[in-house]
């Protein structure tokens, strides 16, 4: 591929992205979900984070990289836990200075998942919580993960899939970008790692910590139509509910290591 469509590819990839509205910078949304899953805005919060870590059995000051940090909850606890050099990144300036309000000398750096500032075989370990699903070209991140890792290194993804078959899916854009609306199902995602040059060495159905998020909301504001009110009007409300009936959404954790 020539140098321009490289960068057309890029351009076009990035202008839909930024186009259109992350839930996860919404003040209304983190607002709301604030108060029932914390800094961690993912079902199994920091608990599932902290399980994963301790699998993989890295060493202290293992270099480990947090893709789509966030408000930066995974690297602290990575640093604070386990002692690893761990480093977030994401592409939002919003939550990376929020994160930073919180924790100023966490390392946290502004970059792409598809474009990751690092030199190869760099790293012992990523994390992706919560992030495949919002990646337009999330075979390019899995790629981008690989080349940053060292053979033998892990990859730690945990996220909402599609438990419905594709073939009942309806192939609609969503009008915000969310878990819901890049959910993808178990077998498209275990090739894409496959075929990323990792091994896929367990998938564990996780939906136990989706339904008790959901279980958490509906305590703390009466209903699950009560907490879309907190943050979305009428029409994305419709649109979040006929995402859940189309998908059937399940929640996993991944774990796989650099062939």
């Amino acid at each position: 591929m020539v140098k321009w469509q490289r960068l057309s590819r890029f351009w076009r990839t990035n202008s839909l992205a930024v186009s259109i509205p992350n839930l996860f910078e919404s003040p209304q949304f983190r607002a709301a979900i604030g108060p029932v899953t914390g800094q961690a805005i993912r079902p199994g919060g920091i608990s599932l984070t902290m399980e994963a870590a301790g699998r993989c059995c890295l060493p202290e000051n293992a270099r480990v990289l947090d893709i789509g940090c966030g408000a930066g909850a995974t690297a602290a606890c990575l640093r604070s836990k386990f002692k690893f050099n761990a480093i977030g990144i994401d592409r939002s300036a919003l939550l990376l200075a929020d994160a930073l309000k919180q924790e100023q000398m966490l390392p946290l750096i502004r970059g792409d998942a598809v474009h990751l500032p690092f030199a190869g075989s760099c790293m012992d370990g990523v994390f992706m919580e919560c992030v495949m699903s919002l990646i337009p070209e999330p075979s390019n991140a899995a790629s981008e993960c690989c080349r940053v890792l060292k053979p033998g290194a892990w990859l730690i993804i945990s996220d909402i899939y599609a438990r419905n078959k594709p073939a009942n899916i309806k192939q609609e854009p969503f009008p915000m970008r969310s878990c819901l609306g890049g959910a993808m199902n178990r077998e498209k995602i275990e090739d894409m790692i496959n075929n990323s040059g990792f091994h896929c060495l367990a998938w564990e159905d996780r939906s136990d910590l989706l339904k008790q998020m959901a279980a958490q909301l509906v305590f703390e504001f009466g209903s699950m139509n009560a907490f879309w009110s907190a943050f979305c009007n009428g029409n994305t409300q419709y649109e979040f509910k006929e995402r859940i009936k189309d998908i059937r959404p399940g929640y996993y954790l991944l774990m796989a290591r650099k062939k």
